[in-house]
């Protein structure tokens, strides 16, 4: 491996080896010589299931002035959301995307193999630094991007930087941008609004469409950017800018409600819609038909009986519909 090359996989990585010798072995995956890299694969796996949910509690949990611990997640959340993290596809992807694998020494384009080769490298960084996990959890932080995909990926549904960031994107197609500060080395221009808490971590959200920045200071980078991006929310409704239900499929229409009703789910903003549609007879034997509208996650449902199928399910979409819409207003 050429200098320049391990030059350039220590910049992807975020670290510089004292023994290049050991980067190196993190590569060799198989070879007729027993020295491969198993053993750092074994120590990568292992140290990264514990890394990540050091991680995780660091960022989100906290010992407050009465010495009460408070965290965001219960015990399940976390364990939850730490797979999610370092899931196989974005491991994968790492690799892919940064193309590491075509360093291998025997490659197969296989997921298990780049993953390997993942777990390799944390194992050959934690015996380069001695087993400083300050460096490792700095690698892991900066490989799997994981000051973004926390706050992206908590499931829950007040996630302020999910909602800032679609919004972004649905209305600029531009993504928002977090530049994260040391608070005694920020300096404020352009602020819209302030924040005089006593935290040593700034995060600045700029968000395209918006004329200034939003601040918020807080014990981590993850809780800063939850507080930032729950301000900018909370701006953007204040002012009338969020996207609502009509910016996306239009005013509530007779003829397109049951299509304006499914684009609302596709988008995300609403459960499935189902119907269920029953036949019967009046006293003359002429066939009714009863339609009866539900949606996903509400109790409300409507219903309508006519001669015509299409009319009845249609009047039973359209009260739905008015009923979505007036859920947004509130």
């Amino acid at each position: 491996m050429w200098l320049e090359q391990i030059s350039m996989i220590e910049g992807i990585l975020g670290y510089q080896f004292d023994n290049k010798n050991l980067l190196e072995k993190a590569f060799t995956n198989e070879s007729d010589d027993i020295d491969t890299n198993k053993s750092f694969e074994l120590l990568g796996k292992n140290y990264l299931s514990f890394g990540i949910l050091d991680i995780l509690y660091n960022e989100l949990a906290f010992v407050n002035d009465d010495n009460e611990f408070i965290t965001n997640l219960d015990e399940e959340s976390y364990l939850k959301l730490s797979k999610e993290l370092i899931s196989n596809d974005n491991i994968n992807d790492f690799i892919i995307n940064n193309e590491l694998d075509k360093f291998l020494s025997n490659k197969d384009n296989k997921e298990e193999t780049n993953c390997n080769l993942y777990y390799a490298l944390l194992g050959s960084i934690l015996i380069d630094s001695r087993s400083d996990t300050s460096l490792v959890k700095n690698v892991i932080i900066k490989t799997l991007d994981l000051y973004n995909n926390i706050g992206l990926k908590l499931d829950n549904d007040d996630n302020y930087i999910k909602r800032v960031s679609e919004w972004c994107l649905k209305k600029h197609e531009i993504d928002n941008e977090y530049h994260i500060y040391k608070t005694i080395d920020y300096k404020a221009l352009n602020v819209i609004n302030s924040d005089n808490s006593n935290f040593d971590i700034s995060v600045e959200l700029a968000m395209p469409g918006v004329d200034g920045v939003f601040l918020a200071k807080e014990r981590s980078i993850t809780l800063a950017k939850l507080k930032v991006a729950s301000i900018a929310y909370n701006y953007l409704k204040e002012n009338d800018m969020l996207i609502t239900y009509k910016d996306e499929v239009g005013s509530p229409d007779l003829e397109r409600c049951i299509n304006q009703l499914q684009e609302l789910h596709d988008k995300g903003y609403i459960g499935e819609v189902e119907y269920k549609i029953n036949q019967k007879y009046n006293s003359k034997g002429e066939v009714i038909w009863k339609c009866r509208c539900m949606l996903e996650g509400s109790n409300k449902t409507f219903t309508c009986e006519d001669i015509s199928k299409k009319v009845a399910k249609r009047n039973t979409a359209f009260d739905m519909l008015k009923y979505v819409f007036s859920l947004e207003e509130k």
